[in-house]
């Protein structure tokens, strides 16, 4: 009897997933095929001890150990799938290096043209430096130039100033010649103006700063006091009025000793009565004073003290004596 075979089919799902536990990539196949059924032959029982009740059941399947295994169609595209992603991957990663590379060398490129342009910048910036220095030089020249122009304006201008002094004091001294001239009824050229050159004091008179004096030496014709005065004036002067003690010193060294020690040089101070003052109005205050008495005028003593050389006369008394004008010419 002929043992029926059974043979049963395994589908498997392409399209299904794997579960998460199996992410392994494994080859799957569509299906199982078995092998042809070999009919064999029961063999005989040997076993003495099998009875006809074994015989009547059923013949078990037997199973070729032998499998034809036929992986599913995909399987091929996934094996070329693979170096396909890596070659595409590769190119990408070769896209991506060309274009970092481009990158590089755009920047680079714009590196070098801004470094290009920061150098000529830098040209223009050293040109303009340049410039600037030379235009500061020349600023410089210009501010020394103009400093010695001022300097020389400032010395012009003290050189005027002083010119425009010495002009006024010129013109002042001529307004001061004018007025000694004015007071002459008939000024004496001669006098003044020997060879026709003009000098301070007349002839035979002594300038001590701003006065000339006339030192009366006549040892025939001595005068009183009022006779003197009045020689003095018809001179267009008057007798000595001393103010310091300067001039009392400048009066004892032009005055000589004459007759004996108590002629001297009438001067211009009178006794009022009460006080002595000068011819010009104002007290003596000086008082350099010999003996002083009730007389009416004073006189100096030549070869005395300087500041104990004056002395008094009375009327009818009659000395020499002094005169004192101011000079025609004041010098400056």
């Amino acid at each position: 009897m002929e043992e029926e075979i059974h043979y049963s089919t395994l589908v498997f799902n392409k399209n299904a997933s794997p579960s998460k536990e199996e992410k392994e990539d494994v080859t799957v196949y569509s299906g199982v095929k078995f092998a042809e059924p070999v009919t064999t032959e029961p063999k005989e029982n040997k076993d003495p001890t099998t009875t006809s009740e074994f015989k009547a059941k059923e013949p078990e399947a037997t199973v070729s150990s032998k499998f034809e295994i036929e992986p599913v169609a995909d399987s091929h595209s996934r094996t070329h799938l693979l170096p396909m992603c890596l070659g595409i991957l590769c190119i990408i990663l070769l896209a991506s290096m060309i274009g970092l590379i481009v990158y590089i060398i755009t920047v680079m490129n714009k590196l070098e043209a801004n470094l290009s342009d920061l150098k000529g910048q830098n040209e223009q910036l050293i040109v303009e430096k340049k410039v600037l220095e030379n235009q500061t030089e020349q600023v410089t020249v210009k501010m020394k130039m103009f400093e010695n122009q001022t300097e020389q304006l400032k010395m012009e201008k003290r050189r005027l100033e002083n010119q425009t002094e010495q002009l006024s004091r010129d013109r002042d001294d001529l307004n001061w010649t004018l007025g000694v001239i004015l007071t002459f009824n008939s000024f004496p050229v001669n006098e003044f103006c020997p060879n026709k050159k003009c000098q301070s004091c007349r002839t035979g008179w002594i300038q001590y700063q701003k006065k000339c004096y006339l030192f009366y030496e006549d040892s025939q014709t001595w005068m009183t006091w009022s006779d003197s005065r009045q020689y003095c004036q018809d001179k267009n002067a008057d007798l000595v009025v001393i103010d310091d003690l300067q001039e009392q010193k400048f009066i004892s060294q032009n005055t000589k000793y004459y007759y004996d020690k108590f002629h001297g040089y009438w001067m211009g101070l009178q006794n009022n009565g009460t006080t002595w003052v000068w011819i010009d109005g104002h007290k003596d205050t000086l008082q350099y004073w010999r003996t002083l008495n009730e007389k009416l005028y004073g006189l100096t003593i030549p070869g005395t003290n300087i500041s104990q050389s004056w002395d008094s006369g009375n009327i009818e008394f009659q000395n020499k004596f002094i005169c004192e004008d101011d000079v025609l010419i004041r010098s400056n």
